[in-house]
């Protein structure tokens, strides 16, 4: 006798789920058990492989979609919490409640209309966690640095700027000349704090590097100026290939890169861009972006820069390259094709200079 399906909501706590059943008869089954070895393995008892399961993506989201996957043979799909809000909206917010709701979409949703997340690969994953890794001690040591800055501005000392405490030297030399007291106490906190995350993030650029040598599209990536290692990981990391997006348009959206639209009657407004997306590649793309404009060889996106600013402002100029740089990188890495401003000897000049082995260049 064939099984029917049953709809599955499940909802993820940091050490808990919560987890709904709607069969064809809109019948709602609830439960709920930790989210260790032991509790996952009584939730896939009470699951079958024609299942249709649900859960939002966040914490250890993929880990278990997998392990259902692999351990009961039943369909996963991981959903974009921020795109669930804008479909359900409920007055009731609790584990129950959102369980049911997440079941009852995927009632009344195909599958390809539903705001799903691709499953990365175990390799993808580890790769994410480098760019969000670095990132975070990037940003700690930006944070340190501006405190530290802040030290000498509240000593009445207004001639040093932060891009005189970007290296070590500069930093111990200035805290030693200028600051006395109290003063030179808090400073040398934070020079201690700025080279615990500098040590970190020299690491994590070498784990970084170990990566992207093992990844064919490494070279077409850096090709384009302004791409660096961190860049160049971030896309691979979230994008890959390219095989899970239609077009470039739907890159720049999942980026977070593309504007608001408001549009009613004959009334076409463009806003802000969305930022609703991937906030890691979105970051790394508009940092890539800026270094592109400043670069000498920044090619046809720089001109384009240069266009924009004489009519809007840098801040919403850089966006739009930005979001032209990441479609770029798309038709580049799906073409399998190097940047076409880009001469031989450039794309090995900036690889030797990150240190990176990539074998086939192009000519």
């Amino acid at each position: 006798m064939e099984e029917k399906i049953r709809y599955v909501g499940i909802d993820l706590g940091k050490r808990t789920y919560q987890c709904a059943i709607l069969d064809e008869k809109a019948k709602n089954q609830q439960f709920n058990g930790k989210a260790d070895g032991i509790g996952l393995e009584r939730l896939a008892k009470r699951l079958g492989n024609d299942d249709l399961v649900g859960l939002e993506a966040g914490n250890n989201a993929f880990n278990i979609a997998r392990y259902l996957t692999d351990r009961v043979g039943c369909h996963v799909v991981v959903l974009n919490p921020g795109k669930l809000a804008m479909i359900y909206q409920s007055l009731k917010k609790t584990d129950r409640e959102d369980a049911v709701q997440i079941a009852r979409l995927l009632q009344r949703n195909p599958v390809e209309e539903l705001p799903t997340v691709p499953l990365p690969t175990k390799k993808e994953e580890e790769e994410r966690s480098v760019v969000a890794e670095l990132a975070t001690y990037k940003a700690d040591r930006t944070r340190y640095i501006n405190r530290l800055h802040s030290v000498f501005l509240d000593s009445g000392i207004t001639t040093i700027t932060k891009a005189d405490l970007k290296t070590a030297s500069n930093r111990e030399k200035n805290v030693l000349t200028l600051l006395t007291g109290r003063h030179v106490r808090e400073a040398r906190r934070l020079i201690e704090m700025v080279a615990y995350c500098e040590a970190i993030i020299e690491d994590l650029e070498q784990e970084t590097k170990q990566f992207l040598e093992s990844e064919k599209n490494t070279g077409i990536l850096m090709s384009v100026p302004g791409v660096g290692p961190a860049t160049a990981l971030a896309f691979i990391a979230y994008v890959g290939d390219g095989s899970r997006f239609a077009n470039a348009d739907q890159v720049a959206n999942y980026a977070g890169l593309t504007p608001r639209v408001d549009s009613s009657g004959e009334t076409h407004r463009m806003g802000p861009i969305s930022k609703q997306g991937c906030a890691y590649l979105r970051r790394v793309i508009v940092q890539a972006a800026w270094s592109l404009v400043r670069s000498k060889s920044g090619g046809h996106l720089k001109e384009a820069y240069k266009t924009l600013i004489t009519r809007k402002p840098k801040a919403v100029a850089i966006i739009a390259i930005a979001r032209r740089l990441v479609k770029l990188l798309y038709t580049l890495v799906t073409k399998k094709t190097y940047y076409r401003y880009s001469q031989l000897k450039e794309r090995l000049a900036k690889l030797k200079y990150h240190k990176l082995q990539i074998i086939g260049l192009g000519s």
